[in-house]
């Protein structure tokens, strides 16, 4: 009881409205995850605030953890442009003894490869598809004997109307459920997925995934989708290389989408009129 309230006191002494942060029952679940588990070494993607990195840390301090890596595509916090990357791990994290690195400005295509041999992960960045598969696909490489991930705002697309977010439903769906597991916390937001298998299994469930059409607000940049089809090609092998190729030929660019196109023009003439 008294370890649930200090998670709460410890929340909400940080936690801001607005800036997209998990909920405490959301970090209720990691902990009960972690604690089951008892990674040594996790990796975040999305470090926004640092709020849930440093959670993370002290979970695992207490459960036998000894490193988190962290990373995030921004330099400076979305939520506040006056505050760095992760700004409130330090605050959080306290005096948790676990080695904490972080990586600001990249995606995980960019993360330098010695940095692997993680037990459990987070995917919590980029939430237009296929970002959230492509994560999941690149982290299983770091992964040498498999092990959870979890996800979050599998229902955001939903709840707030942001239909360009529905990438961390169309990679859960792509599971077997064998292989995954909704938590109810906040009503099912986040979940875990659990990538102890074999290459060729998820290879199979990442090329299913790719061809579902992109909802990317910026399209990938022409370096990120050679350097993820190089990447896909040498762990997985050319098929699923080739697959991510086709889909990107297909879907990386912004569509507009006629009903919008039909209101713009209704907007316009009503405001002639």
């Amino acid at each position: 009881m008294e370890e649930h309230q200090a998670i709460h006191d410890l929340y909400h002494a940080h936690h801001r409205d607005g800036w997209g942060s998990v909920a405490v029952d959301e970090l209720e679940f990691f902990r009960s995850v972690i604690a089951a588990e008892r990674p040594e070494s996790f990796i975040e993607i999305g470090t926004a605030s640092g709020l849930s990195g440093g959670f993370i840390a002290r979970f695992l301090a207490a459960n036998g953890g000894r490193r988190l890596v962290t990373l995030d595509a921004e330099e400076w916090f979305f939520g506040d442009r006056t505050k760095p990357t992760g700004f409130q791990i330090d605050p959080v994290k306290g005096d948790a003894a676990v080695e904490v690195q972080r990586f600001a400005g990249i995606t995980l295509l960019g993360l330098p490869e010695d940095v692997t041999g993680f037990d459990m992960g987070f995917v919590d960045a980029n939430h237009q598809h296929p970002w959230p598969l492509l994560d999941t696909l690149l982290l299983h490489p770091r992964m040498p004997s498999g092990g959870k991930v979890f996800h979050h705002d599998l229902k955001l697309y939903r709840d707030d109307g942001h239909f360009n977010s529905i990438g961390p439903k169309h990679c859960f769906d792509q599971f077997p459920d064998s292989r995954r597991y909704v938590s109810p916390a906040r009503d099912g937001n986040s979940y875990w997925l659990d990538l102890a298998m074999p290459r060729e299994e998820l290879g199979r469930i990442g090329a299913a995934g790719l061809l579902i059409p992109w909802t990317l607000m910026e399209p990938l940049e022409d370096a990120q989708i050679e350097d993820a089809a190089a990447q896909l090609g040498r762990h997985y092998g050319p098929a699923l290389r080739d697959t991510f190729l086709t889909a990107a030929q297909r879907f990386n660019w912004i569509r507009i989408s006629r009903p919008k196109r039909a209101i713009d023009k209704l907007k316009r003439r009503l405001r002639r009129e």
